[in-house]
């Protein structure tokens, strides 16, 4: 049965570590999600991934990381940013 309500927190977890694992291979991670096709998990990706840009655009973001940002030019930021929310939300 394909599930199409809001993703919950086990879902988001398992997804992180599967997407560290195989990349863009939205077909093997659908394997560890089940319910989840291969095509909800990429909408699911590029919409975070598209939420992350705004936020960084309109500067919702930490002090701490808005201080690295100088060193950075805006696609290193980005990466270096995407990387941190990755690594805050497995703690």
């Amino acid at each position: 049965m394909v599930r199409k309500n809001a993703w919950n927190q086990n879902e988001e977890f398992i997804f992180t570590e599967a997407h560290k694992i195989h990349g863009n291979k939205w077909a093997e991670i659908s394997k560890y999600i089940p319910g989840r096709t291969d095509n909800s998990i990429k909408n699911h990706f590029y919409s975070i991934i598209r939420t992350l840009i705004k936020r960084i655009k309109k500067f919702e973001i930490t002090n701490e990381i808005y201080n690295d940002e100088q060193k950075c030019n805006q696609s290193e930021y980005l990466i270096y940013y995407l990387k941190n929310v990755f690594k805050n939300s497995n703690q």
